[in-house]
């Protein structure tokens, strides 16, 4: 089974932070291996926290910016980067979590060095494959205080392993083995990709949203990711398909999302399940 990790990219970025008027910056750097990486950060109050918005397989930065926007009003400066591969970012191959976590960590950098953001207290959005970018990134630094989680997976050679059996009719080992292709391109194993063991060792708030019919991760992919966090966690369910939550509900997913990072920014250790 041959594993997409070809470049997706998207030129026509729409829309944009200038459609609404919002106060942004533009940030250029350089990945590990030459590539440049692009991002906004949508500015905030002097002083407030920050939260760093990932998109997922596919997807580019515009494509999270109404999200942005509602967090933004409450303050919150809102750093929205472009996967390697994805929007205006270099056109890279997908490691779907392992070379994209560098990068994150590259745009990150930036955010710290801003005075007028208090770096010492940090959350993340992220979806689907940049689900498992941000937790490798951004797991072990302790100025983030807790992670919002959509559609994303426990460990990426049982992913893959899922993909053969349920898209290819492979049986579940023979689906696993497929994760060939990926040490072929990367030199690293798929196992290394495992946001679920990262998470069992750290004591991050955790609030997952996953969809019952998700068709590109799933739904059992959560469960496993839930069942392994050692930190406060929920698990929030929905019908919808695959980053479905918003659209299925978008006044519940966005009350739920803001008292999370407003929780979070309130202390450490935040409960999730009192939203």
């Amino acid at each position: 089974m041959y594993i997409n990790m070809l470049p997706m990219k998207t030129y026509n970025e729409s829309p944009a932070p200038d459609d609404f008027n919002m106060n942004y910056e533009k940030i250029t750097a350089v990945s590990f291996d030459g590539f440049e990486l692009k991002a906004w950060l949508i500015k905030g109050k002097d002083s407030a926290p920050a939260v760093i918005m990932v998109h997922g397989k596919g997807g580019n930065k515009s494509g999270l910016l109404h999200l942005a926007r509602i967090v933004n009003s409450k303050g919150y400066h809102v750093l929205l980067p472009d996967l390697r591969g994805h929007g205006e970012s270099g056109n890279a191959l997908m490691t779907f979590g392992l070379d994209e976590a560098k990068d994150l960590e590259t745009i990150y950098d930036s955010l710290k060095r801003r005075g007028n953001i208090d770096s010492s207290r940090v959350c993340v959005y992220a979806q689907s494959m940049g689900s498992a970018a941000s937790v490798l990134a951004f797991v072990n630094k302790s100025e983030i205080r807790g992670f919002v989680i959509d559609s994303g997976f426990d460990s990426l050679d049982e992913l893959i392993a899922d993909v053969g059996s349920e898209s290819y009719g492979l049986p579940h080992w023979l689906g696993k083995m497929s994760t060939w292709t990926y040490r072929v391109f990367t030199g690293h194993s798929a196992s290394e990709v495992n946001p679920a063991e990262l998470l069992s060792r750290s004591d991050k708030s955790v609030l997952l949203f996953h969809s019952k019919n998700d068709r590109v991760i799933p739904f059992r992919r959560a469960l496993s990711l839930f069942e392994k966090i050692a930190g406060p966690k929920r698990l929030v369910q929905s019908e919808a398909g695959h980053t479905g939550a918003w659209g299925e509900n978008p006044g519940e997913y966005e009350k739920k999302l803001l008292k999370f990072f407003d929780g979070c920014f309130s202390k450490e250790h935040f409960d999730p399940n009192s939203i």
